[in-house]
């Protein structure tokens, strides 16, 4: 391969590379619930995410969050959705739905935004688990 074309290569690439960030970026800079989960997300994964959690999230309502449900699994009495905010592979929200206070059938590839009680979270593998106090809405994807 030619100098040339390697430095065009190398320019497509990393202008494709900015594009994308600066669209995820925006993304996140319009919707207030990203905003709050990933500023949330980084005091978690901070050195003293442990410490955060205990004294500051645990037991407390989380105000509305948005996310893409990937999986819903049985949980005993309960069920859990699995529920994705940053992509459609990973999962970063375990949200229990209790039979009684899900009133709405929670299902794969739903967006939810819903409200709930932090219960527990895990660094390594990162998880964040949500008691669910309330569906607001499900919005089903194609």
């Amino acid at each position: 391969m030619s100098t040339r074309r390697l430095a065009v290569c190398s320019t497509v690439a990393a202008l494709y590379f900015w594009q994308s960030a600066f669209l995820s970026l925006a993304q996140t800079k319009n919707d207030p619930a990203r905003e709050l989960w990933a500023a949330l997300k980084k005091a978690l994964l901070a050195d003293n995410g442990d410490e955060y959690f205990r004294t500051t999230v645990k037991n407390a309502e989380m105000t509305p969050l948005k996310g893409l449900v990937i999986a819903v699994l049985p949980n005993g009495e309960a069920k859990k959705a699995m529920v994705t905010m940053s992509d459609a592979e990973t999962a970063d929200i375990t949200l229990i739905l209790p039979q009684g206070k899900a009133k709405m059938e929670v299902k794969a590839g739903a967006e939810i935004e819903f409200t709930g009680v932090a219960v527990a979270f895990t660094k390594t593998p990162f998880m964040f688990t949500v008691d669910l106090i309330k569906v607001i809405q499900i919005v089903p994807r194609p």
